[in-house]
């Protein structure tokens, strides 16, 4: 089950690239991932998405699409998956305090962390999987496009 962040306000387009930066920290696995790309509407907009206090992070590429965890919430735009196959592993294998399964086989959090599995599908490029322990920034920023030559506008 998922759901689209932002309704649709974030969506892919086939031609968009992706920029991705990958930022660490010093003294435990405290990562944040960001990701630019130009978002599909009318008008331009580049669409900023950080994700922090990263707990696992995976592309997938298009032409080799192989999905291992939630294979049929795919959609061209970012979403958020809600139970998560992903999850129930952390849940179930993981070391996190208070990230349990529930009743149902679903996952719970009891404690300090909550966890968050979001997707975020590009055509003819690849997928995203990011999960995290802080919901997603967004920040759309009208009438720009990322620069494609030099890595992410600032």
């Amino acid at each position: 089950m998922s759901r689209i962040v932002e309704d649709g306000r974030l969506s892919t387009d086939w031609a968009s690239l992706a920029h991705v930066n990958v930022l660490t920290f010093p003294e435990g696995n405290n990562s944040s991932v960001v990701i630019e790309y130009r978002a599909r509407s009318e008008k331009p907009a580049t669409v900023q998405l950080t994700f922090s206090q990263v707990m696992s992070y995976e592309w997938t590429g298009f032409d080799y699409y192989c999905l291992v965890s939630d294979p049929d919430e795919i959609e061209f735009d970012l979403i958020e998956i809600t139970d998560s196959v992903k999850l129930r592993l952390l849940a179930e294998k993981g070391r996190l305090p208070g990230v349990v399964l529930n009743e149902e086989g679903g996952v719970a959090f009891r404690g300090p962390v909550t966890l968050y599995h979001y997707r975020l599908g590009f055509d003819d490029h690849g997928t995203y999987d990011i999960v995290c322990a802080e919901p997603v920034d967004v920040a759309v920023i009208p009438g720009t496009s990322p620069d494609r030559s030099s890595g992410p506008s600032s």
